[in-house]
């Protein structure tokens, strides 16, 4: 059961990354910066990267992007 939940919240979380970095992609025009942009250090996560902030934290990073996307701010 713990590893069925465990598959089942990978999945999720992919599929989560997936959404969000089509949002990405489409700010930023390409797959390459889309790259770049999660690579590279942010202000908005106090100079760490989208990806490492990804890794501990993705809701941060998809409330950030849907904000930005979406014009929440």
């Amino acid at each position: 059961m713990v590893l069925k939940q465990n598959i089942t919240n990978m999945t999720n979380m992919h599929s989560e990354l997936d959404e969000v970095n089509k949002l990405i992609i489409e700010m930023t025009g390409s797959p390459d910066l889309a790259n770049v942009w999660w690579t590279s250090p942010n202000q908005a996560f106090d100079g760490e990267t989208p990806k490492n902030v990804w890794l501990k934290n993705p809701e941060a990073v998809q409330v950030y992007v849907n904000e930005i996307f979406f014009g929440g701010w």
